[in-house]
């Protein structure tokens, strides 16, 4: 079994939501063993980086307990607790996972993403299969990286891709409750919303605990977009513009 193949067991065991990435290569792991989905996961001998030193610290163990680092410090002070997966890493480095904050994806990039240490996506233009995928890989049923999905593009005029195209506030509202009925975890803000459109986004969001993210319509401008606390700004060039 190659490193990488037994963090991928791991994560599929667990769902195991923090997720680690060992670069430069794969390494031979420990043999098979008997462990429990809430054993401990131990990384022996790698480097880590931490924030405050300026060189990678080497010959450290990192022990791991459900979705938080219990322990970390040199091989020789390990104490491995009983039953742990231990994953030898013969010396290469230990990252946590990476989030990617915006993508579009595609069935054939699930792989790709914890292949890559990336076990956090953010999906910026939802459709019902993005919240089936995140629900199945919450579940263990499918190895991919932790998601969080933003509703189909919510605009104001046509656009060349997926969108809903939102006329007026009446609309808005009812768009709004549509899509959290549907599951998804933010309203996508877009292109060329009225204010009066955004102000009834606004008015759901609160109502329905949904947050917004996207876009700053023109409309609205980014003082607008600040002032009612829109969770992020996609894009820094909607700053300038």
């Amino acid at each position: 079994m190659t490193m990488e193949s037994d963090v991928r067991h791991a994560l599929r065991c667990r769902g195991f939501v923090m997720g680690v990435a060992l670069w430069a290569g794969a390494v031979p792991a420990a043999g098979a063993q008997s462990v429990t989905d809430d054993a401990a996961i131990v990384f022996r001998d790698v480097a880590v980086l931490t924030m405050d030193a300026d060189t990678a610290l080497v010959g450290q163990a990192v022990v791991v307990e459900g979705d938080r680092i219990a322990w970390m410090g040199p091989v020789e002070e390990l104490e491995t607790p009983p039953g742990a997966r231990v994953i030898d890493g013969a010396g290469r480095t230990l990252l946590p996972g990476l989030a990617d904050m915006h993508v579009h994806m595609d069935r054939t990039d699930v792989p790709l993403f914890p292949a890559n240490g990336i076990t956090t996506v953010r999906e910026m233009n939802g459709d019902d299969w993005h919240v089936a995928l995140r629900d199945s890989i919450a579940a263990a049923e499918v190895v991919g990286p932790r998601m969080f999905v933003a509703s189909t593009l919510l605009a104001g005029e046509p656009q060349p891709w997926r969108h809903v195209l939102i006329p007026d506030a009446t609309t808005a509202y009812r768009v709004a409750h549509e899509m959290k009925d549907r599951g998804f975890d933010y309203l996508k803000i877009y292109d060329g919303l009225s204010r009066a459109s955004y102000d009834a986004f606004v008015e759901a969001s609160g109502t329905l605990d949904i947050p917004l993210v996207g876009h700053i319509p023109r409309d609205v401008g980014l003082d607008g977009v600040l002032a009612v606390g829109q969770s992020s700004i996609e894009h820094v060039e909607q700053i300038t513009y």
